[in-house]
């Protein structure tokens, strides 16, 4: 096993691409077309997350909250600036994942994006 670095934009592009409980090494075999493990073992899936997580725009501000309180919120850029979404949305995953955020949960924050008009892509 082997270790890469990665940037932010490159690791959310794989988030999007995955499927729910897909590993990142899954991800991208399925995009690179490679086969299963060298020890022919499938790839262990992630763990769901054991803590509940919503995330919601309300007016001009994106809300992440944790079952047993946990949450921040952040100011949202005017929908045209797709460089200020895109740091507004790598702030909040990297909030979700220090709180235990499953990648079906990071996924979550990126549609509620979506869903009150904030894209990253045209």
């Amino acid at each position: 096993m082997r270790t890469i670095r990665i940037s932010e934009e490159v690791w959310h592009a794989l988030v999007r691409r995955g499927k729910s409980g897909e590993t990142m090494d899954e991800v991208l075999r399925r995009i690179l077309r490679v086969g299963k493990a060298a020890d022919d073992k499938p790839a262990s899936k992630e763990k769901p997350s054991t803590r509940t997580m919503t995330a919601k725009v309300i007016g001009d501000k994106l809300l992440v909250v944790f079952g047993g309180g946990v949450s921040k919120d952040w100011r949202m850029p005017p929908r045209r600036d797709r460089t200020g979404v895109g740091k507004v949305l790598r702030s909040a995953a990297r909030f979700a994942e220090k709180h235990g955020a499953s990648d079906a949960q990071v996924k979550r924050i990126e549609r509620a994006l979506e869903d009150a008009g904030y894209y990253l892509r045209p």
